[in-house]
């Protein structure tokens, strides 16, 4: 497992970027998380907010993701439970 603390890098062509990513070749897949309550970064719950698909080929530290956004949450939540009885659905900042 490696961490990397990136900041925003914008967003090419509908994807997310991630600038100060050193993450090259083999690095597809990786997930990128933050705590789900950014100001209490001790608290062990963490959100999937998108996952290494590319770097680009025209900056050194830039990382490339799909953005996760509720068209995702919605996908998740079909596949976690298709008869729709389940009252855990995933939800953005559910508490």
């Amino acid at each position: 497992m490696y961490g990397v603390d990136g900041r925003f890098g914008g967003r090419p062509n509908g994807l997310l970027g991630m600038k100060g990513n050193p993450m090259t070749d083999g690095s597809s897949g990786g997930a990128w998380i933050r705590p789900k309550n950014v100001t209490d970064r001790d608290k062990d719950t963490f959100l999937v907010v998108g996952i290494h698909i590319t770097s680009s080929t025209s900056e050194d530290d830039l990382a490339l993701s799909p953005v996760f956004d509720q068209k995702t949450i919605d996908l998740f939540n079909d596949v976690l439970d298709v008869s729709r009885e389940n009252p855990r659905n995933c939800k953005p900042n559910n508490k």
